[in-house]
């Protein structure tokens, strides 16, 4: 991944680096909205290029900035927009998950995600960007702005709480 983005061609890498990863951050956090997850995608990219000029790679990698960028556009479409409505999985969307043709796995994936979708909203997140996503755990505490160790132990209570939801508890 570049470290950079001095040029449109910088741009263009990061795109196609990152463009799926962040638009199923946004999916996963507007109820399976296609459409929605595509334009704060959209719009993100345009954010990044416009705020290339304050990253600092001392701070923090482009990755965990990028994040952090998406995080906050995230929390400002919820804010202007108020209440999500959450529609349903789409048969479609699922078969183009990876590794989840077969129809038992989709009812468990739809299980499992609808399971994730009762959790609150940090332990959710916590989950999406850990398990989804695909994030290393020091990524996810710069883009909270929390410790790694406060970060580890979050994460293992959102695996908690979303293992006693899958039981029942």
């Amino acid at each position: 991944m570049t470290n950079s983005l001095k040029s449109k061609e910088d741009l263009i890498e990061l795109f196609k680096e990152l463009n799926e990863s962040l638009f199923n951050y946004f999916f996963f956090r507007v109820f399976y909205n296609k459409e929605v997850a595509e334009d704060l995608t959209s719009e993100l990219f345009l954010k990044i290029w416009n705020k290339r000029e304050h990253f600092d790679s001392s701070k923090s990698s482009l990755k965990t900035w990028i994040y952090s960028i998406a995080r906050n556009h995230l929390i400002d479409y919820i804010r202007k927009e108020g209440r999500i409505d959450k529609v349903a999985i789409d048969n479609e969307i699922l078969s183009n998950i990876k590794g989840r043709s077969d129809i038992e796995e989709k009812h468990l994936f739809d299980f499992v995600i609808e399971t994730i979708d009762r959790l609150d909203d940090e332990n959710r997140e916590l989950i999406v960007l850990r398990y989804i996503i695909g994030l290393e755990i020091d990524e996810i505490a710069k883009v909270n702005s929390k410790s790694y160790n406060a970060t580890k132990v979050a994460i293992y209570r959102s695996i908690q709480k979303l293992k006693d939801k899958i039981n029942g508890e």
